[in-house]
């Protein structure tokens, strides 16, 4: 276990309560700041999900949009030496998961994207927009929050109560799962964005 803080003292005041488990300092402020999603790759680099349009003060100082980092450790000291920025230009970013075929996706509040690496030069090539969540709920806490693959490779996305708004996400083969005042849902799909069903439900923001 490995933490990525803003503030040390806050890794100081942390205790491991589990035998067997060790929590020591990754990388922190200034390096990065507000993490909330984190995603480790198959050469184990750790990414990790920025936040900066969340509750944005109007005197806010930083980035524009949210972004992902990508820290490296090639000392293998268990400490990052370094970063690079893998992709930037999102709004509400939730959370980050990787693809049983090693593709990174990332949720946001009201949309799914594919954050591809074809070339392998450590960059995304170009985020790709996988679903969008449909809704007039504009409470990010509210709307999409989280995401998983199984081992075949589906998809799994957690959905809030988007404030009781009407909601609608249609895959790309026209596959539709919708809802009216309902509380919060998981939606299973292909990683192509294809064959979309209610996994379940009965949560309030999951």
């Amino acid at each position: 276990m490995f933490c990525l803080l803003g503030n040390l003292s806050s890794a100081q005041e942390t205790k491991v309560l589990e035998p067997g488990l060790k929590l020591t300092l990754f990388a922190e402020d200034p390096d990065i700041v507000t993490p909330v999603g984190l995603a480790v790759g198959a050469n184990d680099e750790v990414y990790v999900l920025e936040s900066h349009t969340h509750a944005r003060p109007t005197d806010y100082q930083g980035p524009k949009t949210d972004r992902v980092k990508v820290f490296f450790d090639k000392d293998k000291d268990g400490v990052a030496d370094g970063f690079r920025i893998f992709a930037e230009g999102f709004n509400a970013g939730m959370n980050l998961a990787f693809s049983k075929d090693g593709v990174l996706y990332l949720i946001c509040a009201w949309s799914l994207y594919a954050l591809p690496d074809r070339d392998k030069d450590g960059i995304c090539d170009g985020p790709e927009l996988i679903l969008t969540l449909d809704t007039k709920g504009n409470n990010p806490h509210g709307c999409w929050l989280g995401i998983t693959f199984d081992d075949d490779n589906f998809m799994y996305l957690s959905r809030g109560n988007t404030s009781g708004e009407y909601w609608k996400v249609e895959g790309k083969d026209g596959s539709r799962v919708e809802g009216y005042g309902d509380g919060g849902n998981v939606i299973r799909a292909k990683a192509d964005g294809t064959e979309l069903q209610e996994w379940a439900t009965g949560f309030w923001n999951s």
